[in-house]
């Protein structure tokens, strides 16, 4: 990540989520609105917390995928030992997810912003398939390919994210069955469809989509609804109840079905085995992407292999493929411990909020660097 002096002293605030109307009644929103009105302004609450809880799952699993794909380059193109990160780094080639995201109104730009910003995603990797490319210039001045070509979309992916309304979901169904590839996963962030559904119209298995409940009054739920996307995932509070497996669901303006967090785990798995991972790899691969699990910092639980499948098999071999629709309703071998075991499941959320953390880091570091570099210019 680079970043110029400029670039980071103009962000500054910006991430800070201070709202600086708070205290002059006068400019704020609620201010103009009727009693009436007013009763309804925590649709205003739940909206922002939906879309941030969707894009904030949506960059962590890219960058799960992404996290292992890496790894499993680093196995076929190993490297001695004692080779620092930084060499890691320029030795092993990148062979990142392809992404492409049909529709791009609310959902989908918030969803793509998200990804550019903390999933480490380059404009490249991403192709980006609307009715209104000609609307999304900035996008596209940055290196992301826009257009109106769904079956494009859909055939270059490795991970392709839905994000049309419903109204609009059979015509894309139809214009894009049988350009999905085989090892392609959809991410369905459309609302009312069911995975099943999804699978039928798609004639496809690999699809993942979570499932938002929320109180009727959440009004008492702390959110600030009136913050950037950016600003949102720099409180690491917020982004814990982001998580499926969130440790503090009652506090949380939108919770998410924690069996969402095995669709992800399970959708990795069947990645590893399309990549050719036999299960000790994948077994490997999932322990560090999904707990952050490595030899310089070991978690205390770990899973193993019959927590993805009580089906016997070669260790050199790879798991069988898993139909993600059928795991939604039912538990899974990985359901005790996963989501019942607490160990694990703080290890999750952990590595969850660590994805977020480790931008912030970095961009504290670089506007450190920057205001040095700034103060040795005007010395």
């Amino acid at each position: 990540m680079a970043t110029t002096v400029a670039e980071a002293i103009s962000t500054e605030e910006d991430d800070s989520g201070i709202d600086i109307t708070e205290s002059l009644g006068s400019l704020n929103f609620e201010d103009a609105l009727s009693d009436e009105e007013k009763q309804l302004v925590h649709l205003r609450k739940r909206s922002h917390a939906l879309t941030a809880t969707a894009c904030a799952q949506a960059t962590y699993f890219v960058c799960i995928l992404n996290e292992a794909r890496q790894i499993k380059n680093q196995l076929h193109n190993p490297v001695p030992m004692r080779a620092s990160r930084r060499l890691l780094e320029e030795v092993t080639p990148r062979d990142a997810v392809r992404i492409s995201i049909i529709g791009c109104g609310r959902m989908g730009s918030h969803l793509t912003h998200s990804l550019l910003t903390f999933g480490e995603v380059n404009p490249s990797e991403i192709k980006i398939s609307t009715r209104r490319p000609e609307m999304l210039t900035t996008l596209q001045e940055s290196g992301v390919q826009c257009f109106h070509d769904n079956q494009r979309a859909a055939s270059a992916a490795h991970l392709l994210f839905l994000c049309v309304l419903p109204s609009q979901l059979p015509d894309v169904a139809e214009d894009i069955r049988g350009h999905i590839s085989d090892g392609c996963i959809i991410y369905s962030m459309i609302a009312g469809v069911t995975l099943p559904r999804l699978q039928k119209l798609l004639d496809h298995t690999d699809i993942v989509k979570p499932h938002f409940t929320w109180p009727q009054d959440c009004s008492q739920r702390r959110w600030c609804h009136q913050c950037e996307m950016t600003a949102t995932f720099a409180d690491l509070a917020m982004v814990e109840k982001t998580c499926p497996l969130s440790l503090n669901k009652e506090e949380a303006v939108i919770t998410t079905n924690v069996t969402f967090a095995e669709q992800m785990v399970y959708a990795l798995v069947n990645m590893c085995t399309w990549l050719g991972l036999s299960r000790v790899e994948t077994i490997g691969v999932v322990n560090a992407v999904v707990l952050g699990h490595s030899h310089r910092k070991p978690v205390q639980g770990k899973l193993n292999q019959q927590d993805i499948t009580r089906m016997a098999g070669d260790d050199d071999k790879p798991f069988p493929k898993v139909n993600l629709s059928v795991i939604v309703d039912r538990e899974t071998p990985l359901t005790k411990n996963l989501v019942h075991n607490r160990t694990i499941r703080t290890a999750f959320v952990e590595h969850y909020c660590n994805i977020f953390k480790e931008y912030l880091d970095w961009k504290k570091k670089s506007l450190q660097q920057a205001k040095e570099q700034l103060h040795l210019t005007f010395e």
